[in-house]
């Protein structure tokens, strides 16, 4: 594992709570065979964070 995955993952488990909906949805793209272009959580977080900060809307 790259050293980005390991930071990745050590923040995810440090302040990414687990999601029962992300997880289902990302287990369901799995099985459709999906392809897996997902974010992490912790990046996920981290692009909400950015967008409220910017005081973006749709």
């Amino acid at each position: 594992m790259d050293k980005f995955a390991k930071v990745d993952e050590k923040l995810t488990s440090l302040l990414v709570k687990q999601d029962d909906f992300l997880v289902n949805a990302l287990r369901n793209s799995q099985e459709a065979g999906l392809p897996s272009i997902e974010v992490s959580p912790a990046q996920g977080q981290f692009l909400y964070f950015l967008t409220k900060l910017s005081e973006a809307s749709a």
